[in-house]
């Protein structure tokens, strides 16, 4: 079903488009109040960078990543941009 989304969303994607998605993300130097909150929030979904990576690449041929670990709230962002 997932698989089906990115699919769409590419079909849908015009030729110089870029698509950027920001997740949270469980890094292994986080701050400790970042992890708390991201393992507590609603998101059943938390991925590590490999697993982000693996999904996107299945569907875009140029896929960029960033980690930021913003200071306040702690709390750790995975952004990526995505190129057809």
């Amino acid at each position: 079903k997932f698989s089906l989304y990115w699919h769409y969303v590419k079909k849908k994607m015009k030729r110089d488009c870029k698509l950027l998605t920001e997740d949270p993300i469980l890094v292994n130097d986080q701050n400790i109040f970042a992890k708390y909150l991201i393992k507590n929030d609603r998101g059943k979904n938390v991925r590590k960078k490999k697993e982000y990576l693996s999904i996107l690449k299945k569907h875009f041929k140029n896929v960029q990543s960033k980690i930021t670990h913003q200071t306040f709230v702690p709390y750790t962002w995975f952004t990526t941009v995505c190129r057809k």
